[in-house]
């Protein structure tokens, strides 16, 4: 986990697994678990963060068109104010 160098939100962190994947489009099954771990992590790090309570954001952009800039999946965690509907 490290802090996005271009923060969106009070709190905007970057959860990244170790193991190389490119785009949400190429896990497989035996990668499942691997998101449910980063899914456990972005819980417990939200509760250390103080985000939790109030609500939070976790984002995850998948190829180009969908934003994704770094070709290494990674959820991005954001909190630490009101995001509007969209």
């Amino acid at each position: 986990m490290i802090q996005d160098i271009n923060p969106s939100a009070p709190t905007h962190l970057l959860v990244i697994p170790y193991k190389h994947v490119e785009t949400l489009m190429d896990v497989n099954e035996d990668d499942l678990p691997l998101i449910g771990r980063v899914y456990g992590v972005i819980k417990k790090v939200a509760g250390e963060t103080g985000v939790a309570d109030d609500g939070f954001r976790v984002l995850h952009n998948v190829r180009e068109w969908g934003g994704q800039r770094v070709f290494h999946i990674h959820f991005h965690l954001l909190g630490g104010r009101k995001f509007g509907e969209n």
